[in-house]
């Protein structure tokens, strides 16, 4: 049976290959997901279709009175090259730096 799954403390996400809830590159806890709510959030965070609540407890610096939530050009091509690699990253911004040095391309993560 094929379940997807999503890293808690990593960036892995798909199909783990070895039937458990770790990481298969890491070890770190993995958590069940649907995969069309994953994507959805992905491509919503693309287009600039999210709330704050969105980040959970993940957003340490609120931001100013008035925010308003903002694109994010090349977010999930980010992360579709994230699953091709055969990795995971400690943290997004660590995804979006690996994906700086091997494409040229920057995507910008200020909310």
């Amino acid at each position: 049976m094929s379940v997807f799954t999503t890293g808690i403390r990593c960036t892995f996400f798909g199909v783990n290959p070895h039937a458990n809830l770790l990481c298969p590159y890491c070890g770190q806890a993995l958590q069940l997901s649907g995969e069309k709510e994953f994507w959805k959030r992905l491509e919503d965070f693309e287009k600039g279709e999210y709330t704050l609540q969105h980040f959970g407890e993940t957003v340490t610096n609120v931001p100013a009175e008035g925010w308003r939530p903002r694109p994010h050009p090349g977010y999930v091509a980010m992360w579709k090259w994230a699953q091709e690699s055969n990795r995971c990253f400690r943290h997004a911004v660590h995804l979006k730096n690996s994906y700086r040095k091997h494409t040229g391309v920057d995507v910008d993560l200020t909310l």
